[in-house]
Formats: structure tokens, sequence, C-alpha cells
């Protein structure tokens, strides 16, 4: 099997091949991957060798990968403990299976840590396959639409920031359930904003601009929530703020300088805060207009349908079925 030598390749670029979903039993594969877990070094072959395996993933999915040293526990302890969460590593390695799962089998010197200069980040993340920037001028042709000065005022000095055009074409909605992809959190809002109108049409009573107005910021706060490199994690703000509090501090931020009725004010961030729906689901405070409410039941709405698809889209089982914690029993056709 090839062994890959970090000073004989260290100026080599290296190429993605192929996705994970796609890998077949038998293959033999020299490609990249990130790291996502690893186990500790264990015994092996009558306690005389050492290995330990590590969970790959790419935008297609996960794999074990077990690696399979010498006899030099020190040696693979070495190996193990110099690999990281998020590092990218080139393997070469054969795919197999145990108990009908598919996973890379490595044998000595079939690791290689890469550095970012290596290969292009942008081949680990999947991308928005919808023209975001014709979805951002269709948000701000629905801003335009807003009777409510002050809620229009206060939606522009956001969406039209070039800044902050630019974070929300790149940002996801979540690290790994909905809309967990480069552009997500703008599909997620423009999708939200067709399910508000949609509402105010079958509810005429709702005050249409607020809740245009909450669908448009409630959810700002996920661009700084969220740090994207090879892959998506929450950022040190995120891990110790959230994404709701961010959105809320941002909205603070704005409405302290421009005129903001005080009812509208309260209104507008009680529906930033309470957007989880309820005191259980980690919200500080209930929706108290049916504004918030019908927002909190579009997100999820929106959330879990567009989440459910993703599943069967990745979905790589040949039953009629899939187990998804989320959802049960889930169908693949």
């Amino acid at each position: 099997m090839e062994t890959i030598n970090n000073q004989t390749n260290q100026n080599l670029i290296f190429q993605k091949q192929s996705q994970i979903k796609n890998l077949a039993t038998g293959d033999i594969i020299s490609d990249i991957f990130i790291v996502k877990s690893k186990s500790s070094v264990q015994d092996y072959s009558s306690a005389t060798k050492f290995r330990f395996t590590l969970t790959l993933t790419d935008k297609s999915g996960d794999i074990d990968a077990k690696y399979w040293g010498n006899e030099n526990k020190t040696e693979v302890e070495r190996l193990q403990e110099s690999l990281k969460s998020g590092d990218v590593i080139h393997v070469t390695a054969k795919v197999q299976e145990y108990h009908d799962i598919k996973e890379l089998n490595i044998n000595e010197a079939g690791i290689t840590k890469l550095r970012s200069d290596q290969y292009n980040a942008n081949f680990f993340l999947e991308e928005s396959k919808k023209d975001l920037n014709q979805i951002y001028n269709q948000i701000l042709n629905k801003i335009s639409d807003i009777q409510n000065l002050e809620l229009r005022v206060l939606c522009n000095s956001f969406y039209q920031d070039p800044k902050f055009k630019e974070a929300m074409l790149n940002a996801p909605a979540t690290k790994m359930h909905h809309h967990s992809f480069l552009g997500g959190l703008l599909e997620h809002i423009d999708n939200m904003l067709h399910h508000s109108e949609l509402i105010c049409k079958l509810h005429p009573e709702l005050d249409k601009d607020l809740l245009t107005s909450i669908t448009l910021l409630a959810c700002i706060g996920k661009i700084s929530n969220l740090n994207v490199s090879t892959t998506i994690d929450f950022s040190t703000e995120g891990y110790m703020l959230g994404d709701v509090i961010l959105s809320t501090q941002m909205i603070q931020e704005k409405i302290k300088d421009q005129e903001l009725d005080k009812n509208l004010k309260l209104k507008l961030l009680n529906a930033i805060i309470s957007q989880k729906g309820k005191i259980s689901w980690g919200a500080p405070k209930r929706p108290a207009t049916p504004e918030a409410l019908a927002f909190t039941k579009i997100k999820e709405f929106d959330a879990s349908i567009s989440q459910i698809i993703s599943l069967r889209e990745y979905s790589d089982t040949d039953s009629e079925f899939f187990y998804s914690k989320e959802f049960g029993n889930v169908t693949t056709k």
C-alpha cells in the first residue's frame, strides 16, 4: 500500500478525490478528510501491536477509519496524539465492511497531517445550490414593502450593510442540523419569509410588518454564533452566549441610535428572546404576541422540514426506511 511522507510531499497541494457517501467496498483510496474524533490507542494481534480509530468526515458524511500500527506503542501513541479534531489528513486506505458498515483500514504510514496551504477548505463545506445574490435582492425588495417606517429603517440598517451581506451569503444556519451549509442561514430566512406571507394571508389580523421584521432579524446572531473553516463549529461567542442573545445584542445596538416606538421595540425584542417557543426549550420568556408565537411555529416548521429532507437526501441505506434520532423511522423514497 502506498505511503505518504510529509517531507517528500511538503509542497504538494492535495485534491479531494471523492465523497464518503460514494466510497465502495473494496476501493483502494488516496484522499483527504477531516478528523472528527478519535479513540484511545488499543492493542491487537495478541497484544503485540497497537491501533486506534478515527472518525473522518467530509461534506457528504462520516466514516470510521481504523489505523493498524506496529509493535512500537510509543510511536503509535505519538501519531494518535498529534491528530486533533478539525485537522485535515491525507490517508491511503482500503474500504472494507464490518457488520455491514463501511470503514477504512489504514496500514502503517498511511496517514499524513496536512497544513492549511496544502488543500482547499471549500472541498469540505457544502454550499447552497441557490442563487444567493438573487435571494438577497428579493429580501431587499420585501424590506422596501414594509409600511412601518421605523421597522423598515431598522431592517435596512442591517441588510443594506455590505459587510452584513457578505457574512450572510456565507453563514450556515446551524452546526449540523438544518441548513448547515454555506448560505444556509440566508436560505432559512428566505424560506421563513415565504411562510410568514402565507400565514398573514390566512390570518390578516396579524401585523405583517412586525412578523416580517421578526423573521428578518431574529436569527442574525447566527452570523457570529458559528465559525466556518474546514468545518462548522461554534465560535467563542456562540459557546458563551448563543445566537439568541447575540441577535438581541445586535438589534439593541442598532435601535439605541434610532427612534423606535417603545411598545414596538418590546414586541420585537420579546419575539427575539422567545423564538425557541417554550421556557422548557430554552426560551427565557414565552411569546407575548401572536406575531411572536407565529414566528416560533414558522421557525420550527422550516427547520424540521429542511432537516428531514436533508437526512433522506444523504441516506445511503438500501432499505425502505432509515432511522433518525429526531424523527424515528423515515422512508427513503
